[in-house]
């Protein structure tokens, strides 16, 4: 990334993350948008709904899991280590030797992946890839910390959230950070309770929320050192600071659930599929909804922010099973 002047030349904040964030074209042919909605009496809370691309009249898991693999790499290697190795394949002398460079970097991302899988069970997850591509592809939102590059430092063990994000509001002053959890279950009433658990002990523990903070601090990856860049984003993060008034916490969660309607459709005409089920899904949204409003008054977080991505799966077992043999990760139970 070139030097940046943040302030100059009408440069800004918001175009400083945009040249953090990844190309995502080949997402969209992985999944549609069934809709966006608010949630009745939580103007805070936003709720997108996908659901997997048809092929045939089938739903296109193994080719969702493909995609999720690739993922690994930017996900787990900082911008930094990306960068070197764009430069050995750049000036290598060969195939053999361009195609050694791109395989190492994969080769560490995946087995980044697995340690983080022995050390934390919960971690390792093809449902935090998911939700690092939605918060870049539909949030415009990169990543600002590689938390699965620190997770696996025996120095520094890191428990905190799936994900570190940021972006800007539309009014061009406020920063929002994202704090990611993810979560896959075969209920989506199980899932958002995993969820709801997950946000109300990050909500309620100040330790915890000021180590997630020293983390974004001492660990933004930003690629090449940009002092104005990263001073920039500190100023958000100094409570002592007016910039510091100017940042809005939300909570990105990704739902990944069991969904029947996948299979109670296969008799269907191919054709007739996918229309099918957007109109039997759509259906369902309602009450989604109120699933979701229900929980934020239970959990008593009126005044949380949220963005919640919920996409349903023919079976979340069968696709987490999925991902693991596409990306060469045995012992995946």
């Amino acid at each position: 990334m070139p030097d940046i002047a943040l302030g100059q030349t009408g440069f800004s904040l918001n175009d400083a993350l945009g040249l953090l964030l990844g190309k995502h074209d080949r997402f969209e042919p992985r999944v549609r948008k069934a809709t966006w909605a608010g949630v009745a009496g939580f103007p805070r809370v936003n709720t997108h709904f996908y659901y997997l691309s048809f092929r045939d009249g089938l739903p296109t898991v193994s080719e969702f899991a493909e995609y999720l693999k690739w993922q690994m790499v930017p996900f787990c290697i900082p911008r930094r280590d990306r960068a070197r190795t764009a430069s050995m394949v750049a000036t290598a002398t060969d195939d053999a030797e361009r195609t050694m460079h791109f395989v190492r970097q994969f080769e560490k991302a995946r087995d980044l992946f697995i340690k983080t899988r022995e050390q934390q069970r919960r971690a390792g997850e093809p449902g935090e890839l998911i939700l690092f591509v939605l918060l870049e592809w539909a949030l415009r939102a990169p990543q600002l910390v590689s938390k699965m590059y620190l997770k696996t430092s025996a120095q520094m063990p890191v428990h905190g959230t799936d994900g570190i994000h940021a972006g800007m509001h539309e009014d061009g002053s406020t920063l929002l950070l994202y704090w990611g959890e993810s979560k896959l279950h075969k209920g989506l009433s199980d899932a958002l309770d995993s969820a709801f658990e997950s946000v109300g002990e990050f909500v309620m523990n100040a330790d915890r929320r000021k180590r997630e903070i020293d983390i974004v601090r001492d660990h933004m990856d930003l690629g090449e050192d940009q002092q104005a860049f990263r001073g920039a984003l500190l100023d958000y993060l100094d409570p002592y600071s007016e910039q510091g008034n100017q940042r809005r916490d939300v909570f990105a969660c990704f739902i990944g659930f069991d969904y029947a309607k996948y299979e109670q459709l296969r008799r269907l005409p191919p054709d007739k599929i996918e229309a099918e089920f957007a109109r039997a899904f759509d259906s369902r949204v309602a009450g989604m909804l109120d699933l979701v409003g229900n929980r934020l008054s239970a959990k008593g977080m009126d005044v949380v922010n949220f963005e919640f991505f919920l996409l349903p799966f023919p079976s979340v077992a069968d696709f987490r099973m999925a991902f693991f043999q596409a990306a060469g990760i045995a012992n995946a139970e």
